[in-house]
């Protein structure tokens, strides 16, 4: 049975739901998840990050305003590329968001609020998992880097989550919000409905 309750927010929760998934889509893919920066005295510095999108291809984008010769992505490069397993992650992570997004093609209110919720959980440990295995892989890719030489450091500079997966972060939990309150609302209206619903056994 299709439900059309006519409170107006969960109206407005219909255009909320899937915006909020598809603007923490676009944080997660364009914004760095991870990253590090490395180098050592003024020799140079090496920025390392992963979008989303480069999570996904395991193509690592690197930056250095001091170092042009060697390419610093040809040196770290190799190194810094993500292995499948953690590309994986990262695309299941866009994924979930999606099908988050088109949870809003459900007809059934109850199962479309379900499935928000779901995906919004899902997407939540997966994003989580991805930023931080990517930030672990970052941290040991450690190059030092000058004008004849490179050797490994064993110790590296600012390596950690980005402020893309924070601002994703925030989406996610603004839309399961949104999700929740959905939910507590229907909860409430069918416990209405059965509170009004006449008892058979006093009929007659």
């Amino acid at each position: 049975m299709v439900n059309s309750p006519s409170d107006p927010r969960i109206t407005l929760s219909r255009v909320l739901i899937p915006a909020g998934f598809l603007l923490a889509l676009l944080a997660e893919a364009l914004l760095p998840l991870a990253g590090v920066s490395c180098g050592a005295d003024t020799h140079g510095l090496i920025r390392i990050c992963y979008p989303g999108w480069g999570a996904v291809s395991g193509t690592p984008d690197i930056t250095s305003p001091f170092v042009m010769s060697p390419d610093p992505a040809t040196v770290v490069g190799p190194a810094a590329t993500l292995p499948a397993g953690i590309r994986l992650v990262a695309a299941l992570t866009a994924l979930v968001l999606l099908a988050g997004a088109a949870s809003v093609l459900i007809p059934d209110t109850h199962r479309r609020a379900t499935a928000g919720a779901t995906a919004t959980a899902l997407s939540l440990v997966l994003l989580v998992a991805t930023a931080a295995l990517a930030a672990a892989h970052t941290g040991s890719v450690f190059v030092y880097v000058d004008a004849s030489s490179s050797a490994w450091l064993g110790v590296g500079d600012g390596a950690g989550v980005s402020g893309g997966f924070w601002l994703t972060l925030v989406l996610e939990v603004v839309t399961g919000a949104v999700v929740l309150a959905d939910i507590v609302r229907l909860r409430a209206a069918r416990f209405d409905a059965d509170l009004r619903m006449p008892d058979p056994t006093t009929d007659g």
